[in-house]
Protein backbone atom coordinates (compact mmCIF):
# COMPACT_ATOMS: atom_id res chain seq x y z
CA UNK A 1 0.00 0.00 0.00
CA UNK A 2 1.43 3.39 -1.08
CA UNK A 3 2.11 5.85 2.29
CA UNK A 4 0.34 8.69 0.16
CA UNK A 5 -2.69 6.88 -0.78
CA UNK A 6 -3.14 5.40 2.88
CA UNK A 7 -3.49 9.18 3.41
CA UNK A 8 -5.52 10.48 1.37
CA UNK A 9 -8.13 8.24 2.02
CA UNK A 10 -8.17 9.61 5.78
CA UNK A 11 -10.50 11.85 6.72
CA UNK A 12 -8.48 13.80 9.19
CA UNK A 13 -11.35 16.49 10.41
CA UNK A 14 -13.49 13.54 11.60
CA UNK A 15 -11.02 11.57 13.29
CA UNK A 16 -9.35 14.70 14.83
CA UNK A 17 -12.83 15.64 16.06
CA UNK A 18 -13.89 11.94 17.06
CA UNK A 19 -10.55 11.74 19.42
CA UNK A 20 -11.36 15.01 20.83
CA UNK A 21 -15.24 14.29 21.78
CA UNK A 22 -14.37 10.84 23.38
CA UNK A 23 -10.74 12.80 25.35
CA UNK A 24 -13.33 14.78 26.74
CA UNK A 25 -15.07 11.78 28.63
CA UNK A 26 -12.22 9.89 29.83
CA UNK A 27 -8.77 10.40 31.27
CA UNK A 28 -7.36 8.42 28.74
CA UNK A 29 -5.68 10.09 25.30
CA UNK A 30 -5.58 8.09 22.08
CA UNK A 31 -3.03 9.17 19.27
CA UNK A 32 -2.81 7.96 15.61
CA UNK A 33 0.34 7.37 13.66
CA UNK A 34 1.07 6.84 10.18
CA UNK A 35 4.74 5.96 9.23
CA UNK A 36 5.76 6.37 5.50
CA UNK A 37 8.24 3.21 7.25
CA UNK A 38 8.69 0.01 6.09
CA UNK A 39 9.30 -2.62 8.50
CA UNK A 40 9.38 -6.06 9.43
CA UNK A 41 6.88 -7.69 11.58
CA UNK A 42 9.19 -7.90 14.11
CA UNK A 43 10.85 -4.21 14.43
CA UNK A 44 7.09 -2.94 14.36
CA UNK A 45 6.10 -3.18 18.27
CA UNK A 46 9.81 -2.16 19.03
CA UNK A 47 9.34 0.83 16.50
CA UNK A 48 5.51 1.38 17.77
CA UNK A 49 6.82 1.22 21.84
CA UNK A 50 9.42 4.12 21.14
CA UNK A 51 6.81 6.32 20.13
CA UNK A 52 4.65 5.55 22.48
CA UNK A 53 7.39 6.61 24.87
CA UNK A 54 8.22 9.66 23.03
CA UNK A 55 4.53 10.83 22.76
CA UNK A 56 4.24 10.60 26.86
CA UNK A 57 2.39 8.26 26.89
CA UNK A 58 4.30 5.61 29.25
CA UNK A 59 4.87 8.34 32.06
CA UNK A 60 3.22 7.47 35.38
CA UNK A 61 0.64 10.17 35.40
CA UNK A 62 -0.29 9.70 31.82
CA UNK A 63 -0.11 5.75 31.60
CA UNK A 64 -4.11 5.91 30.40
CA UNK A 65 -3.50 6.19 26.88
CA UNK A 66 -3.90 3.84 23.74
CA UNK A 67 -1.53 4.47 20.70
CA UNK A 68 -2.72 3.58 17.08
CA UNK A 69 0.32 3.07 14.72
CA UNK A 70 -0.16 2.65 10.99
CA UNK A 71 2.37 1.50 8.82
CA UNK A 72 0.69 1.14 4.85
CA UNK A 73 3.88 0.18 2.93
CA UNK A 74 4.26 -2.54 5.73
CA UNK A 75 0.65 -3.38 5.25
CA UNK A 76 0.49 -3.28 9.18
CA UNK A 77 -0.37 -1.73 12.05
CA UNK A 78 0.00 -2.17 16.22
CA UNK A 79 -1.90 -1.29 19.10
CA UNK A 80 -0.28 -0.35 22.55
CA UNK A 81 -2.09 1.10 25.47
CA UNK A 82 -1.06 1.90 28.85
CA UNK A 83 -0.29 -1.39 31.75
CA UNK A 84 -3.85 0.03 33.48
CA UNK A 85 -5.78 -0.11 30.28
CA UNK A 86 -4.41 -3.51 29.34
CA UNK A 87 -5.28 -4.80 32.90
CA UNK A 88 -8.75 -4.26 32.43
CA UNK A 89 -9.12 -5.06 29.12
CA UNK A 90 -7.04 -7.84 28.55
CA UNK A 91 -5.72 -9.69 25.09
CA UNK A 92 -8.84 -10.96 23.89
CA UNK A 93 -10.48 -7.01 23.64
CA UNK A 94 -7.33 -6.48 21.58
CA UNK A 95 -6.89 -9.35 19.45
CA UNK A 96 -10.58 -8.52 18.63
CA UNK A 97 -10.10 -4.97 17.76
CA UNK A 98 -6.92 -5.92 15.81
CA UNK A 99 -9.02 -8.43 13.88
CA UNK A 100 -11.63 -5.66 12.98
CA UNK A 101 -9.39 -3.37 11.89
CA UNK A 102 -7.43 -5.97 9.93
CA UNK A 103 -10.52 -6.82 8.15
CA UNK A 104 -11.28 -2.96 7.22
CA UNK A 105 -7.57 -2.77 5.48
CA UNK A 106 -7.76 -5.81 3.70
CA UNK A 107 -10.85 -4.52 1.83
CA UNK A 108 -9.06 -1.18 1.66
CA UNK A 109 -11.17 0.77 4.18
CA UNK A 110 -8.22 2.53 5.61
CA UNK A 111 -10.27 5.97 6.56
CA UNK A 112 -13.02 2.89 7.90
CA UNK A 113 -9.81 1.24 10.05
CA UNK A 114 -8.49 3.61 11.24
CA UNK A 115 -11.76 5.27 12.76
CA UNK A 116 -13.04 2.04 14.21
CA UNK A 117 -9.83 1.51 15.85
CA UNK A 118 -10.00 4.78 17.30
CA UNK A 119 -13.93 4.40 18.31
CA UNK A 120 -13.49 1.52 20.27
CA UNK A 121 -10.53 2.07 22.41
CA UNK A 122 -12.55 5.00 23.18
CA UNK A 123 -15.22 3.15 24.15
CA UNK A 124 -12.66 1.39 26.13
CA UNK A 125 -11.07 4.35 27.85
CA UNK A 126 -15.15 6.04 28.52
CA UNK A 127 -16.04 2.88 30.03
CA UNK A 128 -13.08 2.23 32.53
CA UNK A 129 -11.27 5.59 32.95
CA UNK A 130 -14.11 8.23 32.79
CA UNK A 131 -13.35 11.99 33.56
CA UNK A 132 -14.61 12.15 37.27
Amino acid sequence: MQFRKFLSKLDEATLTHTIHSIESDTIGKIRVFVSGRSLHKDNIMCRAATRFQKLGLQNPERQHGIFLYFLPLSQRFAILAGPPIHKCCGDACWEQLASKVEEFLRQEQFNQAVLHAVQESGKLLVRHFPRK
